[in-house]
C-alpha cells in the first residue's frame, strides 16, 4: 500500500524502512514519520515516506469535521485517479472506476447525515 499510488519507494527502501522500524521497535508506517529515517535514506525518498505518512495521517484527524471533504481530498491527495488512470485499458474504464470511488464517499456522506440527523431529533 505504501507504494499505491507509485511514491518510488521499492524494495531497497522498505528493508531499510524495516530495519529502522525494527530498530526503534515501531511500526514501518510510524517510522515513515520520523526525522531519524532521513538518515537512512536520500533525500527524495525520505520525502516520499514522509508524504505517505502525512496522507495516511491527515485524514484520520480530519475526518471528524466533513467526512465527505476530507475523503475527497485523501483521494486527491493520494493523486489516485491518475494511478487508476495509469493502470486502466482505457480512459472510458478509469472513469468509471473514479466515478465508483466519488460514488462511494457520496454514499458515505449520505448515510453520516442520516445519522446525524437522527441523532439530533
Amino acid at each position: 500500500m505504501i507504494n499505491v499510488p507509485r511514491r518510488e519507494i521499492g524494495p531497497a527502501t522498505l528493508e531499510k524502512l524495516g530495519t529502522y522500524a525494527n530498530e526503534r521497535q515501531i511500526s514501518m508506517h510510524q517510522a515513515c514519520g520520523e526525522t531519524g529515517l532521513a538518515e537512512r535514506l536520500d533525500t527524495a525518498t525520505a520525502s516520499a515516506c514522509s508524504a505517505y505518512h502525512l496522507a495516511r495521517q491527515r485524514p484520520q484527524a480530519l475526518l471528524r469535521r466533513r467526512p465527505d471533504w476530507r475523503l475527497r481530498q485523501m483521494v486527491l491527495d493520494l493523486d489516485y485517479e491518475n494511478w487508476i488512470r495509469q493502470n486502466c485499458s482505457s480512459d472510458d474504464i478509469a472513469a468509471k472506476r473514479m466515478g465508483n470511488v466519488w460514488f462511494l464517499i457520496d454514499s458515505l456522506k449520505n448515510i453520516l447525515e442520516k445519522d446525524e440527523s437522527a441523532k439530533a431529533t
